[in-house]
């Protein structure tokens, strides 16, 4: 009878046990991240129902748990093919190249012809905002956008072809609000002024 009883038993901990390790939701932990970001955004600047470009969040730290010293940002990235025009300048690999709020870009050549050596398409990442945390507080900001130099030109993909499209980068950041603004656009190949 006393083995029964013990057969009993641990049947019913491992159900009771196994009922509470299927509990749906997050686990739970005793420290907030620093970061809280809100959902990433899809932007479809060419007007043709495929995203061209994602607003995601990005965070540096120490690797303390929970990281007491970083920054928190918003970052556009290409997707589906997008990437960004960035004039190569000699001081090797970087960001895409802003332009100003009223521009013109030339003919530089389609994807596959030889462009100007000192253009350049690339997939990286625009840091668009970044904002410190833990004792990183009392550094200065990071620089976000140049309000002199808002434009990005990108190169979208599409059924008909490439477009280029100018897009505004307009942040807010008291509230860290991004928007993404398509200016004008030109079959690839052909003048864009914005």
């Amino acid at each position: 009878m006393n083995l029964q009883i013990k057969h009993v038993v641990v049947l019913f901990s491992c159900l009771v046990g196994a009922r509470v390790m299927a509990q749906p939701g997050p686990i739970p932990f005793p420290f907030n991240p620093p970061c809280g970001m809100p959902p990433n955004t899809s932007y479809d600047l060419s007007s043709d129902g495929v995203f061209d470009l994602e607003l995601v969040g990005t965070e540096v730290g120490t690797d303390d748990v929970p990281s007491s010293y970083g920054w928190c940002g918003r970052a556009l990235r290409g997707v589906n093919g997008t990437t960004f025009l960035r004039v190569v300048d000699g001081s090797g690999p970087g960001e895409p190249t802003r332009f100003a709020r009223h521009d013109t870009l030339p003919v530089l050549g389609r994807e596959n012809d030889l462009m100007p050596s000192r253009y350049q398409w690339t997939d990286t990442e625009v840091q668009v905002i970044a904002w410190p945390y833990g004792t990183a507080i009392g550094e200065p900001n990071q620089p976000s956008l140049d309000p002199e130099r808002p434009v990005v030109v990108l190169r979208v993909p599409g059924a008909e072809g490439a477009k280029w499209v100018a897009a505004l980068l307009e942040v807010r950041e008291a509230s860290r609000e991004v928007y993404v603004i398509a200016l004008a656009e030109a079959p690839e190949g052909e003048v864009l002024r914005w």
